[in-house]
Protein backbone atom coordinates (compact mmCIF):
# COMPACT_ATOMS: atom_id res chain seq x y z
CA UNK A 1 0.00 0.00 0.00
CA UNK A 2 1.08 3.19 -0.74
CA UNK A 3 0.52 7.06 0.17
CA UNK A 4 0.87 10.26 -1.88
CA UNK A 5 1.78 12.48 0.78
CA UNK A 6 1.21 16.76 0.90
CA UNK A 7 3.77 19.17 1.48
CA UNK A 8 3.89 23.07 1.73
CA UNK A 9 6.35 25.43 0.38
CA UNK A 10 7.06 27.29 4.00
CA UNK A 11 8.59 29.95 1.53
CA UNK A 12 4.99 31.39 0.10
CA UNK A 13 3.83 32.02 3.78
CA UNK A 14 6.24 35.01 4.52
CA UNK A 15 7.34 34.00 8.12
CA UNK A 16 9.65 32.83 9.93
CA UNK A 17 10.77 29.30 9.60
CA UNK A 18 9.50 28.14 13.10
CA UNK A 19 6.14 29.77 12.52
CA UNK A 20 5.75 28.46 9.23
CA UNK A 21 6.40 24.91 10.27
CA UNK A 22 3.77 25.36 13.11
CA UNK A 23 1.12 27.23 10.24
CA UNK A 24 1.82 24.50 7.85
CA UNK A 25 1.15 21.74 10.95
CA UNK A 26 -2.04 24.08 11.58
CA UNK A 27 -3.21 23.14 7.73
CA UNK A 28 -2.82 19.39 8.02
CA UNK A 29 0.38 18.81 5.89
CA UNK A 30 2.74 16.16 6.27
CA UNK A 31 6.07 18.03 5.65
CA UNK A 32 7.46 21.00 4.17
CA UNK A 33 9.44 22.08 1.10
CA UNK A 34 12.61 24.50 2.67
CA UNK A 35 14.55 27.21 0.40
CA UNK A 36 17.67 26.80 1.17
CA UNK A 37 18.71 29.66 0.01
CA UNK A 38 16.60 32.50 1.62
CA UNK A 39 14.73 30.56 4.37
CA UNK A 40 18.04 28.49 5.78
CA UNK A 41 21.02 28.12 4.62
CA UNK A 42 24.39 26.30 5.29
CA UNK A 43 26.37 29.15 6.73
CA UNK A 44 23.63 30.67 8.51
CA UNK A 45 22.45 27.11 10.65
CA UNK A 46 24.86 26.34 13.54
CA UNK A 47 24.72 22.70 14.30
CA UNK A 48 22.39 23.62 17.40
CA UNK A 49 19.97 25.45 14.86
CA UNK A 50 19.69 22.30 13.12
CA UNK A 51 19.18 20.17 15.72
CA UNK A 52 16.21 22.73 16.68
CA UNK A 53 14.52 23.18 13.08
CA UNK A 54 14.63 18.84 13.24
CA UNK A 55 13.12 18.99 16.93
CA UNK A 56 10.33 21.61 15.45
CA UNK A 57 9.49 19.45 12.44
CA UNK A 58 9.30 16.21 15.13
CA UNK A 59 7.10 18.19 17.41
CA UNK A 60 4.47 18.27 14.72
CA UNK A 61 5.33 15.32 13.27
CA UNK A 62 5.95 16.77 10.27
CA UNK A 63 8.92 15.77 7.50
CA UNK A 64 11.11 17.54 5.28
CA UNK A 65 9.84 16.28 2.13
CA UNK A 66 12.28 18.20 -0.41
CA UNK A 67 14.31 21.15 -0.10
CA UNK A 68 14.43 24.16 -3.29
CA UNK A 69 17.58 25.87 -4.18
CA UNK A 70 16.75 29.22 -6.84
CA UNK A 71 18.93 30.06 -8.74
CA UNK A 72 19.68 33.08 -10.90
CA UNK A 73 19.45 32.10 -14.72
CA UNK A 74 19.62 28.89 -16.05
CA UNK A 75 21.83 25.99 -14.49
CA UNK A 76 24.25 26.34 -17.70
CA UNK A 77 24.64 29.98 -17.64
CA UNK A 78 28.15 30.79 -18.03
CA UNK A 79 27.45 33.86 -15.88
CA UNK A 80 28.61 33.13 -12.22
CA UNK A 81 28.70 29.26 -13.30
CA UNK A 82 31.54 28.28 -10.56
CA UNK A 83 29.60 29.44 -8.22
CA UNK A 84 26.15 28.16 -8.89
CA UNK A 85 27.29 25.03 -9.15
CA UNK A 86 29.26 25.41 -5.89
CA UNK A 87 25.99 26.63 -4.10
CA UNK A 88 24.12 23.52 -5.87
CA UNK A 89 26.95 21.23 -4.27
CA UNK A 90 26.56 22.99 -0.60
CA UNK A 91 22.83 22.54 -0.97
CA UNK A 92 22.81 19.17 -1.76
CA UNK A 93 25.24 18.48 1.26
CA UNK A 94 23.31 20.93 3.74
CA UNK A 95 19.94 19.09 2.24
CA UNK A 96 20.84 15.41 3.48
CA UNK A 97 21.94 16.72 7.06
CA UNK A 98 18.67 17.93 7.31
CA UNK A 99 16.98 14.67 6.81
CA UNK A 100 16.16 14.54 2.95
CA UNK A 101 17.59 13.11 -0.27
CA UNK A 102 15.10 15.47 -2.37
CA UNK A 103 16.78 19.38 -3.74
CA UNK A 104 15.03 20.66 -6.62
CA UNK A 105 16.35 23.51 -9.03
CA UNK A 106 15.53 24.84 -12.16
CA UNK A 107 17.36 23.65 -15.04
CA UNK A 108 16.29 26.45 -17.59
CA UNK A 109 15.10 25.79 -21.15
CA UNK A 110 17.43 22.83 -22.97
CA UNK A 111 19.67 23.53 -25.11
CA UNK A 112 19.60 21.84 -28.59
CA UNK A 113 22.15 19.30 -29.93
CA UNK A 114 23.58 21.71 -32.04
CA UNK A 115 23.81 24.27 -29.54
CA UNK A 116 27.49 25.10 -27.46
CA UNK A 117 25.90 25.75 -24.41
CA UNK A 118 24.34 22.24 -24.59
CA UNK A 119 27.89 20.53 -23.35
CA UNK A 120 27.79 22.90 -20.48
CA UNK A 121 24.64 22.04 -19.40
CA UNK A 122 26.20 17.76 -19.79
CA UNK A 123 29.25 18.63 -17.95
CA UNK A 124 27.25 20.55 -15.31
CA UNK A 125 24.64 17.89 -14.34
CA UNK A 126 27.60 15.32 -14.56
CA UNK A 127 29.33 16.80 -11.85
CA UNK A 128 25.96 17.47 -9.58
CA UNK A 129 25.01 14.31 -10.26
CA UNK A 130 28.48 12.60 -9.36
CA UNK A 131 28.54 14.63 -6.12
CA UNK A 132 24.41 13.44 -5.31
CA UNK A 133 25.74 9.57 -5.83
CA UNK A 134 28.55 10.71 -3.02
CA UNK A 135 26.29 12.72 -0.40
CA UNK A 136 23.24 10.82 -0.63
CA UNK A 137 20.71 14.07 -2.42
CA UNK A 138 19.14 13.58 -5.76
CA UNK A 139 18.91 16.72 -8.07
CA UNK A 140 15.50 16.60 -9.34
CA UNK A 141 14.95 19.06 -12.57
CA UNK A 142 11.99 21.35 -12.74
CA UNK A 143 10.27 20.25 -15.75
CA UNK A 144 7.72 22.81 -17.95
CA UNK A 145 10.76 24.81 -19.30
CA UNK A 146 11.10 22.52 -22.30
CA UNK A 147 9.46 19.74 -23.95
CA UNK A 148 8.91 16.69 -21.69
CA UNK A 149 11.26 14.29 -24.23
CA UNK A 150 14.39 16.75 -24.46
CA UNK A 151 13.82 16.81 -20.41
CA UNK A 152 13.92 12.88 -20.40
CA UNK A 153 16.57 12.41 -23.01
CA UNK A 154 18.92 14.75 -21.09
CA UNK A 155 18.37 12.94 -17.88
CA UNK A 156 19.10 9.61 -19.72
CA UNK A 157 22.29 10.82 -21.19
CA UNK A 158 23.63 11.52 -17.71
CA UNK A 159 25.55 8.45 -16.08
CA UNK A 160 27.21 9.62 -13.27
CA UNK A 161 25.09 9.16 -10.98
CA UNK A 162 21.04 9.85 -10.08
CA UNK A 163 18.94 12.64 -11.18
CA UNK A 164 15.07 12.89 -11.30
CA UNK A 165 12.68 15.52 -12.23
CA UNK A 166 10.36 17.66 -10.35
CA UNK A 167 7.08 17.63 -12.38
CA UNK A 168 5.58 21.05 -12.76
CA UNK A 169 2.33 20.81 -14.22
CA UNK A 170 1.47 24.00 -14.75
CA UNK A 171 4.85 24.66 -15.94
CA UNK A 172 3.84 22.48 -18.87
CA UNK A 173 0.58 24.22 -19.94
CA UNK A 174 2.50 27.75 -19.49
CA UNK A 175 4.43 26.46 -21.71
CA UNK A 176 2.07 25.21 -24.50
CA UNK A 177 2.72 21.81 -23.68
CA UNK A 178 0.07 19.25 -21.73
CA UNK A 179 0.05 18.63 -18.34
CA UNK A 180 -0.97 14.80 -18.88
CA UNK A 181 0.90 13.85 -22.22
CA UNK A 182 4.18 15.33 -20.15
CA UNK A 183 3.47 13.46 -17.07
CA UNK A 184 2.94 10.15 -19.01
CA UNK A 185 6.58 10.76 -20.39
CA UNK A 186 8.68 11.68 -17.60
CA UNK A 187 6.95 9.47 -15.23
CA UNK A 188 9.21 7.10 -14.55
CA UNK A 189 11.59 9.72 -13.08
CA UNK A 190 9.36 12.06 -11.13
CA UNK A 191 10.57 12.07 -7.59
CA UNK A 192 8.57 14.98 -6.91
CA UNK A 193 5.72 16.94 -7.94
CA UNK A 194 5.04 20.84 -7.59
CA UNK A 195 1.39 21.56 -6.90
CA UNK A 196 0.54 24.94 -8.57
CA UNK A 197 -2.10 26.23 -11.38
CA UNK A 198 -1.95 28.24 -14.08
CA UNK A 199 -4.65 30.17 -16.18
CA UNK A 200 -3.95 31.44 -20.09
CA UNK A 201 -4.94 34.45 -21.13
CA UNK A 202 -5.95 35.04 -24.82
CA UNK A 203 -2.77 36.36 -25.63
CA UNK A 204 -0.84 33.35 -24.54
CA UNK A 205 0.48 34.63 -20.94
CA UNK A 206 0.57 32.58 -17.99
CA UNK A 207 -0.59 33.47 -14.22
CA UNK A 208 -0.21 31.50 -11.64
CA UNK A 209 -3.50 30.37 -9.60
CA UNK A 210 -4.68 28.90 -6.70
CA UNK A 211 -5.12 24.94 -7.40
CA UNK A 212 -8.24 23.82 -8.85
CA UNK A 213 -9.09 27.16 -10.25
CA UNK A 214 -6.79 27.23 -13.45
CA UNK A 215 -5.84 24.36 -16.07
CA UNK A 216 -4.23 22.17 -14.64
CA UNK A 217 -6.40 18.81 -14.71
CA UNK A 218 -5.31 17.90 -11.33
CA UNK A 219 -8.46 15.27 -10.72
CA UNK A 220 -6.87 12.96 -14.10
CA UNK A 221 -3.05 13.90 -12.80
CA UNK A 222 -3.73 12.53 -9.23
CA UNK A 223 -5.37 9.48 -11.02
CA UNK A 224 -2.42 9.01 -13.10
CA UNK A 225 -0.23 9.56 -10.02
CA UNK A 226 -1.86 6.83 -8.37
CA UNK A 227 -1.90 4.16 -11.08
CA UNK A 228 1.80 4.69 -11.40
CA UNK A 229 2.47 4.18 -7.41
CA UNK A 230 3.93 7.53 -6.93
CA UNK A 231 5.04 7.65 -3.41
CA UNK A 232 6.88 11.11 -3.47
CA UNK A 233 5.57 14.12 -2.38
CA UNK A 234 3.63 16.38 -3.65
CA UNK A 235 4.22 20.37 -2.37
CA UNK A 236 1.46 22.98 -2.51
CA UNK A 237 3.01 26.17 -3.72
CA UNK A 238 1.75 29.90 -4.01
CA UNK A 239 4.18 32.32 -5.15
CA UNK A 240 1.93 34.89 -6.25
CA UNK A 241 -1.50 36.69 -4.97
CA UNK A 242 -2.29 38.74 -1.91
CA UNK A 243 -3.96 35.49 -0.22
CA UNK A 244 -1.12 32.94 -0.29
CA UNK A 245 -1.33 31.40 3.04
CA UNK A 246 -4.86 30.67 2.45
CA UNK A 247 -4.36 29.82 -1.00
CA UNK A 248 -1.50 26.97 0.08
CA UNK A 249 -3.97 25.70 2.77
CA UNK A 250 -6.77 25.37 -0.20
CA UNK A 251 -4.53 23.58 -2.29
CA UNK A 252 -4.19 21.02 0.56
CA UNK A 253 -7.62 20.66 0.98
CA UNK A 254 -8.19 20.08 -2.21
CA UNK A 255 -5.94 17.87 -3.07
CA UNK A 256 -6.23 15.38 0.06
CA UNK A 257 -9.79 13.84 -0.69
CA UNK A 258 -8.39 12.82 -4.29
CA UNK A 259 -5.04 11.07 -3.26
CA UNK A 260 -5.28 7.55 -3.30
CA UNK A 261 -4.05 5.82 0.03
Amino acid sequence: MFAIKRAAATRCLNLPIRRAITAVAKMGAEGIQLDVRHEVNARELSETGRRQFLHSLGQYNLRLASTFLPTRGAIYDENNLDQRISAIRGAMEFSRQLGTDVLCVNVGPIPDEESPVRKTLHEVLSELAAHGNHVGTTLCLRSGSSGADALMELVGSIDTGPLAIDFDPAGSIANGGEALADYSVLHKLVRHVRATDTAIASDNSSAEMPIGTGRVPWMELVIMLGEGKFNGWVTVERTSGVRRTDDVQHGLEYLKPQLPV
